[in-house]
């Protein structure tokens, strides 16, 4: 029996399509844009108003995390989502994250792996943590999402709605001297939000 195929996808709840589609362009924004562009794939909303936008699993790490935070908003786009949520599923990993909610946490997303093993990846430090601040509730992937209300028919990512667009998505160059103007950016919109 072949190991299903890996998804990673974002899921919210709260926000248009529109809302969005700005928030991606807004990221993209940040700094000059690199030379890989990924096609980000949107879907929904459902009746019950879920969003899932699916990230190819070559999307670099920073961006994969530091993307999904950015659907919190930022004061250009000020609406925040009633639930949001990063999975990935099938493949090696398997895990849930949401935004911290622990002290200290404005910068992190934490969640647990399939195995409920701890998970926590913090954009201040560009790396996944381990600290016990950000413990989140030891439940399965598909146990968060039913706690969150994500409805029954998109917790396997093939069941998800059709696509509604698709977005060409040029993400800057994490690695190209210069960018770290970047991350003052990003940790001065963070913490000041707290």
């Amino acid at each position: 029996m072949s190991e299903p195929t890996a998804t990673r996808r974002v899921l919210l709840k709260g926000l248009s399509v529109d809302q969005v589609t700005a928030r991606v362009r807004a990221y993209e924004q940040l700094d000059d844009p690199g030379e890989a562009a990924v096609t980000l794939v949107v879907r929904g909303p459902t009746e019950e108003g879920w969003i899932q936008v699916d990230l190819p699993l070559d999307l670099p790490e920073f961006h994969t995390f530091n993307l999904t935070k950015w659907f919190e908003g930022d004061e250009d786009h000020p609406e925040a989502p009633e639930q949001l949520m990063l999975v990935q599923q099938g493949g090696a990993v398997a895990f849930w994250a949401k935004p911290a909610t622990a002290d200290g946490g404005s910068s992190v997303l934490s969640g647990r792996t399939d195995d409920r093993r701890r998970f926590a990846y913090d954009l201040a430090q560009l790396q996944m943590v381990d600290d016990a601040r950000f413990d989140a509730p030891p439940m399965s992937v598909a146990m968060a999402m039913m706690t969150a209300g994500v409805p029954v028919r998109m917790h396997a990512a093939t069941a998800a709605p059709e696509p509604v667009t698709r977005l060409d998505f040029t993400p800057f160059d994490v690695e190209r001297a210069g960018a770290s103007p970047l991350v003052t950016k990003v940790l001065g919109w963070l913490f000041g939000k707290s």
